[in-house]
């Protein structure tokens, strides 16, 4: 096994069966706190950039494009706040699946209700797509087009 299908292992185990604490946006990559807060040493975070998506069940609740705005736009922090409130219907949500694409490497979070939130390759020269961390160890693993790094 490699360190990188290691470190996926072990993250994926430290995740399932836990709850998203926190959903937020940081300029344009989701970020979701697995039984944790931002600095913690405790749960996992994942962060989803550039081109991600969130379904709950029948139909996508909410994707990377509506995170796009112009730097100077005078609406971007009430725009994060109302995407935001949509993500709060992942808050308190069971992690139930962490999966990842053996030909793409995208990366798919299965959460309870049939929530699912997952990454899809929009530039196949991105250096990064995703990122889970350990918030305990502060060990990271990247997804790319190009394959998993332990970072």
């Amino acid at each position: 096994m490699t360190a990188e299908s290691a470190l996926f292992t072990e993250l994926r185990s430290k995740a399932l069966g836990q709850t998203v604490t926190l959903a937020k946006i940081d300029e344009r990559t989701l970020l979701l706190f697995i039984d944790s807060q931002p600095g913690d040493d405790r749960g996992v975070m994942f962060g989803f950039e550039p081109a991600w998506h969130v379904r709950e069940p029948g139909r996508v609740l909410t994707g990377s494009i509506d995170t796009q705005f112009e730097d100077e736009d005078p609406e971007a922090e009430e725009r994060i706040r109302r995407l935001e409130s949509l993500l709060g219907a992942l808050l308190g949500r069971t992690v139930e699946d962490v999966a990842v694409e053996p030909e793409t490497f995208d990366l798919t979070l299965a959460l309870s209700g049939g929530y699912v939130v997952k990454t899809f390759v929009a530039d196949a020269t991105d250096e990064e797509t995703w990122r889970i961390q350990d918030n305990a160890s502060g060990s990271v693993l990247s997804g790319s087009p190009e394959g998993l790094s332990v970072l």
